[in-house]
């Protein structure tokens, strides 16, 4: 079991897995958060896993062989949610990495035409200075 840590020049090898990999990163991270609890509050913890599409793939290959199609039926709605959840994700990295800045230079500039940014900006401060 190896910790990757940015902050590290490389990989941390905390110690053989064998069957239990679960104990050896559970006391490694319970070690971590004892020693940190007092001052530090934000732990990050990701793990690296197979894709759940393709392990629901998988499962649902054994229960059509075995002939069980409640169970098909369960597993293809799971993999199509799974499918959904990551179309989502798609969409909101699209968003997290357009450029709005035209948007809004285009939106004040048309606020800014038509008389209405500067009554805008006032009600802004007004609002601001209420609300201090």
């Amino acid at each position: 079991v190896y910790e990757l840590d940015g902050l590290r020049p490389g990989p941390c090898d905390l110690g053989e897995s064998g069957s239990d990999w679960l104990g050896v990163a559970r006391s490694a991270i319970q070690a971590r958060i004892e020693k940190y609890s007092a001052s530090e509050i934000k732990f990050n913890l990701m793990a690296i896993i197979r894709d759940k599409r393709a392990v629901l793939q998988e499962k649902r290959a054994l229960l059509e062989a075995a002939g069980d199609a409640g169970s098909v039926a369960e597993c293809d709605a799971d993999l199509a949610r799974e499918v959904a959840k990551r179309e989502m994700w798609s969409a909101e990295n699209v968003r997290r990495h357009h450029n709005y800045v035209p948007l809004v230079v285009d939106l004040f500039k048309v606020l800014a035409e038509k008389g209405k940014l500067a009554e805008m900006v006032s009600g802004a401060r007004e609002k601001a200075a209420s609300a201090k």
